[in-house]
């Protein structure tokens, strides 16, 4: 299967993304919300079900020298 190139989407301090995922039972709602945003970095909050995996980025090592 062909993978699509995504969506694009600006979102604001506290306003909310929802994804709906089909499932089982029914569609899977998946919200996430930016709770900050300072220079590059943005504090997301991710609500799914227990039966939703959300997986974090790995973190890069600091640069030393």
């Amino acid at each position: 299967m062909a993978q699509r190139d995504g969506v694009s989407v600006d979102v604001r301090v506290t306003e909310t993304l929802q994804l709906e995922v089909p499932g089982v039972h029914g569609p899977e709602r998946v919200s996430i919300t930016v709770e900050h945003k300072s220079g590059q970095l943005a504090r997301l909050r991710v609500r799914a079900g227990d039966n939703v995996t959300i997986k974090r980025p790995a973190r890069k090592e600091p640069v030393h020298g």
